[in-house]
């Protein structure tokens, strides 16, 4: 799995990730299910994979990956406003 963050960062705003799951393998992969911890103080706002977000994370039932296939799965999460920023 890859995840990328392709926009925001700033409290209050968007975050939105591209996610990519490859089968890489020799054979497809029947029953795949994906699940990615959302980073602290963010919300789900949409995915358009049809994922679950409960408890920290989202959820998603991918099924069959065949051999050599690319999923990928936009993910928006809503960064709170009262999150400090970071130093550096």
């Amino acid at each position: 799995m890859e995840k990328e963050l392709v926009s925001g960062g700033t409290a209050g705003q968007d975050l939105v990730y591209d996610i990519h799951v490859n089968n890489i393998g020799g054979q497809p992969a029947p029953g795949v299910v994906l699940t990615d911890e959302m980073p602290a103080h963010t919300t789900c706002v949409s995915d358009d994979g049809g994922g679950v977000a409960q408890n920290g994370q989202v959820t998603w039932n991918l099924g069959l990956v065949d051999t050599g296939e690319r999923r990928s799965i936009e993910l928006t999460l809503h960064l709170a406003d009262d999150v400090p920023p970071v130093l550096s």
